[in-house]
């Protein structure tokens, strides 16, 4: 119970004496041993008094009405339904209500001083800065650090030097350091997270969000399925994929793919894309940038077997696909010639074209270690003119070499007849031959039998060296020769020539199908195949051993097409050493495409000497096999879509489905 005061009773006050205060204790007992008023209206409680009153007159509900004698700062009043302090004027500063409420007006403070036995000058405070909002700071004036408001905490740094906001775990720490909503949280590590409900998913970014577990999502309203990482504005991943880049998958996302660039997006599944029509790709550079100062060759590789007798998979290159009419892109294959001497790059020329039609241009085919060999030759004896023309050459009395006349000057040799040649200007023993094996079969070799090296039948040459260390065929041309080394006719066009300096040319003219090469082999042995390689030193000298350096250019497919004026490249793939070689070889291989309106082929893609594939086009899944039902027939991870699903075989005939829309 608390203190009640009474009407005054006994001596009223006059002058000055102190007039005693009746009051009833906490046992409902008068007593007149309690407080005592001066003077000056002062209450004052006996002993070492807490509180004291100053002079007011109190009506029944607890407010002070009339204030007589002096101006106090401060008036303190008991009352059973709490306790009102008056700073000045006539209304309650501050009050304490009788269910333990603390009140103040707008102006009121709460405030710390730096010494617990003064209450001298301020500095730290806590005050009403409008409704619903709390300032916190220094001295007498709360908003200075910062607010707090409607669960919103505001921080104010005092100057540029200083932490705004500062939260501290304690030593120790393994619970988060600080947490915002359901999912995003500063860990005790000091690192932000916000994985959501998915098990290891992190999503950063105003509407990111996590559809599987193990995503990592970066960019507003971007969204990934399981085990993704996405990032851009308004990105989608499909399970196990990789997008970058705003709007990447908007035009489709499948599983299993690598998405790069504004808008890139796939038509299925297992595809790398990188670029898309709102933001092309028409240079790729693997390796060490656009340039360096000492490039290396890298190599494109296709997965190795791993095991006994595993075959290694197979590399597919090809030019972009082509609708209805319309021919698929030629695949081009570039190199840049040496200059002069300087700093400017050298323009890349197309080498080698493959075009829709398969056929296979090359300018500069080389063909190398050309065959050779010499024949025996018979005795000849006699020399016989005859009246028609004809000149015979004669051993006894069998014709052995017989020159018909006439325009066409035929000439006739026996069966066992030889064209045979000595060394020197001498006719000595023979050492080159041509001899008649059987019907429209011709031998050419050393001594006096054609077949040894080879053999000519209806249009086929078949050459045999006489020993492994012999060259089976040779074609050498002239000191400073400019004719074809060897020029092959169908009858009306040029179809084959290979060119003094080595370079091969197939050419074939009208509708029918293009030139091609094939190489085919027959074996049993899985590791054994046929092969085209491209080799490169850093000698000039036959034979010669020098290192490559870094980013040299080892050897390139080209492909050609022609716009009505004249070949251009359109695409190429090409290798090049990764490194300076140092007891190994690694290399690169890049594959670049000529875009619309350009003469010049563009690096799309490269795969580095650690099998990087860094791809800067469009990966797209097309022609989808959608399941009829969840058990359809399917391999785990092949993913298929049609208009109104997304289809993902999560196990051996177990299909699962997602639903997609228009937005």
């Amino acid at each position: 119970m608390g203190i009640q005061l009474a009407p005054i009773e006994g001596t009223p006050y006059a002058g000055g004496t102190a007039t005693g205060v009746i009051y009833l204790d906490a046992n409902g007992l008068q007593r007149s041993d309690g407080p005592t008023v001066g003077s000056t209206g002062i209450v004052t409680f006996p002993g070492d008094p807490l509180i004291s009153f100053g002079k007011v007159t109190l009506s029944t509900n607890g407010t002070a009405s009339t204030l007589t004698g002096l101006t106090p700062t401060a008036y303190l009043i008991g009352l059973r339904s709490g306790i009102h302090a008056i700073s000045s004027g006539t209304y309650a500063r501050t009050s304490m209500t009788d269910t333990g409420e603390f009140r103040m007006r707008d102006t009121g403070r709460l405030l710390w001083t730096d010494a617990s036995s003064s209450m001298n000058t301020p500095d730290t405070s806590l005050s009403r800065i409008s409704a619903g909002v709390t300032g916190v700071g220094t001295g007498t004036q709360g908003s200075v650090a910062g607010t707090l408001s409607a669960g919103i905490l505001t921080a104010t740094a005092q100057a540029i030097t200083d932490t705004p906001l500062e939260v501290n775990g304690a030593v120790g720490q393994t619970a988060d350091i600080a947490t915002f909503g359901t999912g995003a949280r500063v860990t005790a590590a000091e690192e932000f997270s916000n994985n959501g409900s998915e098990t290891g998913s992190e999503s950063f970014g105003a509407g990111a969000v996590a559809t599987g577990s193990y995503a990592t999502l970066i960019g507003n309203n971007t969204t990934g399925a399981a085990y993704t990482v996405a990032g851009g504005y308004n990105t989608r991943a499909a399970e196990n994929s990789v997008v970058f880049g705003h709007y990447g998958g908007q035009f489709g996302f499948h599983s299993a793919c690598v998405l790069f660039g504004q808008s890139a997006s796939s038509t299925t599944t297992n595809q790398f894309v990188a670029g898309s029509q709102y933001a092309r790709i028409d240079n790729v550079y693997f390796g060490e940038g656009v340039s360096n100062a000492t490039p290396t060759a890298y190599t494109i590789n296709g997965t190795g077997g791993s095991g006994t007798d595993i075959a290694g998979a197979d590399i597919n290159i090809a030019g972009g696909i082509g609708r209805g009419t319309g021919a698929g892109g030629d695949i081009v294959f570039k190199t840049a010639a040496a200059g002069s001497t300087g700093s400017t790059a050298n323009t890349l020329t197309t080498a080698m074209t493959i075009d829709a039609s398969q056929n296979v241009t090359a300018d500069n085919y080389r063909v190398g270690s050309p065959l050779g060999g010499y024949y025996d030759n018979t005795g000849v004896y006699g020399l016989e003119t005859k009246t028609d023309g004809d000149i015979r050459i004669k051993n006894n009395t069998d014709a052995r070499l017989q020159l018909a006349g006439g325009r066409f000057g035929t000439w006739h040799l026996g069966s066992q007849g030889v064209f045979g040649w000595s060394n020197g200007n001498v006719f000595g023993t023979v050492d080159t031959a041509l001899s008649r094996i059987s019907a429209g079969v011709i031998g050419v070799g050393t001594g006096s039998l054609g077949s040894v090296a080879g053999t000519l039948s209806a249009g086929i040459l078949t050459a045999t060296a006489p020993a492994i260390t012999d060259t089976p065929l040779a074609v050498n041309g002239s000191v400073g020769q400019t004719a074809d080394l060897i020029l092959a006719n169908d009858g009306s066009n040029d179809v084959f020539a290979v060119a003094q300096n080595g370079d091969v040319d197939l050419d074939r003219t009208g509708d029918t199908a293009g030139p091609s090469v094939q190489l085919s082999h027959w074996s049993s042995k899985t590791a054994k195949r046929s092969t085209v390689d491209f080799r490169k030193s850093g000698s000039n000298t036959k034979g010669g051993n020098t290192t490559l350096s870094d980013s040299t250019q080892m050897g390139d497919i080209f492909w050609w097409g022609n716009d009505g004026n004249g070949f251009h490249e359109s695409a190429r793939i090409y290798g090049l050493s990764a490194g300076t070689a140092n007891n190994n070889t690694p290399g690169k291989i890049r594959f670049a495409t000529t875009p619309s309106g350009a003469y010049t082929a563009a690096d799309r893609m490269e795969i580095d000497e650690s099998g990087l594939v860094s791809v800067y086009d469009d990966l797209a899944i097309t022609s989808p096999t959608v399941p009829a039902s969840a058990s359809a027939t399917g391999v785990a991870g092949t993913v298929s879509w049609d208009a109104d699903y997304i289809y993902i075989c999560t196990a051996t005939d177990t299909w699962k489905r997602v639903a997609i829309s228009t937005w």
